[in-house]
């Protein structure tokens, strides 16, 4: 009986050593593949900026008189931490970070939790991109007071942003899955 007991104990010790191993290069590959999907998603939004007719998204924004969230976060903690404006290139570099560091950090946690949960692969990461743009552009965003509520934003404008987070999860997921593969 307590051979038995120390047999499935090793075993056991076993398993969940190839699984942290395995989880650890989910995050990597995830992280790697949200890297990519936030850099597809920014081309998405230059791509349908100009098609709607505006020239730079800079230019745009600068009409509408509206910053993007992750350059209002980085206004709002600027303004906090030093007390002082932030200069636009703070603004524009320090925005693409914010952006560029969520969507990797999404893409981790989306890579771990793949590994362990094989259903949330379904479709190719999809749903993933879908869910997460409700759960950041329609709930969080708005929540911390970075864009303006979901209720005043155009219905265009949802799809779009619908369109692109699809598109994210799409790239993470693919890029993931190779990533995968090499790890």
């Amino acid at each position: 009986m307590f051979l038995r007991k120390r047999m499935l104990l090793k075993l056991a010790a076993f398993y969940l050593a190839r699984k942290r191993k395995t989880l650890w290069r989910g995050a990597v590959a995830g992280a790697i593949g949200g890297l990519a999907g936030a850099g597809i998603m920014q081309l998405g939004q230059v791509a349908m900026t100009r098609r709607n007719g505006g020239g730079s998204p800079q230019e745009v924004r600068e009409q509408n008189m509206e910053e993007d969230p992750a350059s209002k976060l980085v206004t709002t903690v600027t303004r906090k931490v030093v007390h002082h404006e932030p200069a636009s290139i703070t603004k524009k570099v320090g925005g693409s970070l914010v952006h560029y560091a969520f969507g990797s950090g999404v893409g981790a946690m989306y890579g771990a939790v793949s590994e362990l949960v094989p259903v949330a692969r379904y479709a190719r990461g999809a749903p993933f991109g879908a869910a997460l743009w409700v759960a950041a552009d329609l709930a969080a965003v708005p929540a911390f007071r970075l864009s303006s509520p979901p209720q005043r934003i155009p219905l265009k404008q949802h799809a779009q942003m619908l369109g692109m987070h699809v598109a994210y999860g799409l790239t993470t997921d693919t890029v993931r899955r190779y990533m995968r593969e090499v790890l």
